[in-house]
């Protein structure tokens, strides 16, 4: 019995191409990729260069890990198809409300909407609010600094002075903090618990076994009415849009954020650092 042998020819794509043999320097990342925290985003502009370089228009560019989405938005801006894979929920999310148009008229309109929404009910629940030192009225709360579990600072702002104001506890603020530390939330929240894994070891001592408990109650309560209004959205296209800022905004509000030191003289302004970041992952 004869065997007939199989002559494969497999063609070198890049034979006759010209290389990137040289270093290039990463610029200014846009506004796009500046609008969702995502470890590990690679530079753009480089990426660009090779899909440019070793692909032709109209073929297909797949990147089985696409984490936070540089390759395929790339792939798409230089005319080429993209395949994006990743295990990531987020990823994929944040990938697809990149790619796509957004109504500026329907967005403004359901924004404008729910943020009326959500002061009433701030103002109605009266969670952040403090007295002025200077005229005694009451006076919005933007942020609280924390030394542990111990309030020692709050930041407000008052229409009786230009700008955000600081002022040390006293018994009004003191009495706020107690009582909505107790206060049930009404609306639904995520109520998963951290991985069993030595990784979350450090934030399980910290904060307990499920994730909600990065915020405190009143901000959690605030945050699930906010996230039931956008929710409530008919629109599903805008609805999408609307919980990407949502969820491009939550890590800023977790008691993980840390005040910037004195001498920055930035007192409005957290420092995420990057252990802190990695416990909400």
């Amino acid at each position: 019995m004869s065997k007939e042998k199989n002559n494969i020819t497999i063609t070198d794509p890049f034979k006759n191409k010209k290389h990137i043999n040289y270093a290039l320097v990463e610029s200014v990342r846009p506004m796009m990729y500046k609008s969702l925290k995502y470890w590990g985003k690679k530079p753009h502009n480089i990426f660009r260069k090779y899909i440019e370089n070793y692909t032709k228009e109209n073929e297909i560019v797949l990147d089985a890990f696409a984490g936070s989405g540089i390759t395929p938005l790339e792939a798409v801006q230089a005319n080429r198809k993209a395949v994006a894979i990743d295990l990531n929920p987020v990823s994929t999310f944040m990938i697809e409300i990149l790619a796509k148009p957004l109504n500026y008229s329907k967005f403004g309109k359901y924004y404008n909407e729910i943020l009326g929404k959500f002061i009433e009910k701030e103002k109605e629940l009266g969670f952040f609010i403090t007295k002025c030192e200077k005229c005694k009225n009451t006076a919005r709360v933007t942020g609280i600094h924390w030394d542990g579990s111990t309030p020692i600072l709050i930041r407000y702002e008052c229409s009786c002075t230009k700008g955000i104001q600081g002022k040390i506890p006293d018994d009004f603020d003191k009495e706020i903090i107690q009582k909505t530390d107790n206060i049930e939330t009404p609306y639904w929240y995520p109520e998963d618990e951290f991985p069993k894994t030595d990784f979350f070891k450090s934030v399980r001592r910290g904060v307990g076994n499920q994730y909600y408990k990065l915020w405190t109650n009143r901000t959690l309560y605030l945050l699930s009415f906010l996230y039931k209004e956008i929710e409530d959205v008919n629109d599903e296209e805008t609805k999408d849009f609307l919980k990407f800022a949502f969820i491009s905004m939550v890590h800023l509000v977790t008691i993980m954020v840390s005040a910037r030191r004195p001498k920055t003289k930035r007192p409005d302004s957290g420092s995420w650092g990057r252990p802190a970041w990695s416990k909400i992952r």
